[in-house]
């Protein structure tokens, strides 16, 4: 595959910070890798390993050390509405009704109240809110909560979903409803997706690609193509699933045991 397939594009990029003594630290050793347009690409790896760093470089809320960041071959200089971010922690302003969070991004570069109005509520259908628009965030559950992020976020039509482990403060039964509908929409909307997790049963349910990081200073161990085209929750019991999840497991293992050397 030439450069020219990828959508997303990290060149070569490396993160290092002072410490409060003056020294030298690596966060990230060496980032390098490309994202197709409408992959599902998941960033895996232990907590601390530096993923949530490389999804903040490529939402251009991070300058790396080196490297670069190319959006179809412009080079990535800051943050831009093309490139949406979801976070763990809940983000909805608290003074502001579920429709209104949702219009929020879209009145900064939009001006026709009706059409603001109509795309909101038409996410919030796509989300499963719309019986809930008017009220405000203190009055809907954590998985509510991150549907409104959803819906804001795509709201505004980004080229990129950028979503740093979402579903995280979730429960079981909660999280797998939402990566069933992050499934649906995503697919719907044919939009491409960065995805950090340390969760592997989540990162393969979810990817097309698995990215497996080392730990700190992070670098690439392997990138693992996950083979499922059906991805309801009876793929995660399948013995196909199982062997893969094995697989990626002690990929893991083998890249936190090198310390963050090559192979």
């Amino acid at each position: 595959m030439s450069e020219n397939d990828y959508l997303l594009k990290l060149e070569k990029v490396k993160l290092s910070f002072k410490d409060p003594g003056g020294s030298p630290r690596e966060t990230i050793a060496e980032a390098d890798f490309g994202v197709r347009e409408e992959e599902f690409f998941v960033l895996l790896g232990p907590s601390g390993c530096g993923k949530t760093s490389i999804l903040r470089i490529i939402a251009g809320l991070q300058e790396p050390s080196s490297g670069r960041v190319l959006i179809e071959n412009r080079q990535v200089t800051g943050p831009s509405r093309e490139r949406a971010m979801v976070f763990q922690g809940y983000t909805s302003f608290p003074w502001l009704t579920v429709r209104e969070n949702v219009e929020f991004g879209m009145r900064l570069y939009m001006k026709e109240e009706q059409k603001i109005r109509e795309r909101a509520l038409f996410y919030l259908e796509m989300v499963g809110l719309a019986g809930h628009r008017e009220k405000l965030p203190n009055e809907l559950s954590g998985g509510m909560k991150q549907r409104v992020a959803i819906a804001r976020t795509l709201a505004v039509n980004p080229k990129i979903l950028l979503m740093d482990e979402p579903f995280g403060a979730l429960d079981a039964q909660t999280r797998w409803q939402m990566q069933e509908l992050l499934q649906e929409v995503t697919c719907k909307e044919k939009i491409t997706v960065v995805f950090v997790t340390h969760d592997v049963e989540e990162a393969i349910y979810l990817a097309d690609r698995v990215y497996i990081s080392t730990v700190l200073p992070s670098r690439c161990y392997k990138i693992v193509s996950v083979p499922f085209r059906s991805r309801d929750v009876n793929l995660k019991n399948s013995g196909e699933f199982r062997r893969l999840e094995d697989e990626v497991v002690l990929s893991l293992r083998q890249a936190v045991l090198s310390e963050g050397r090559e192979q």
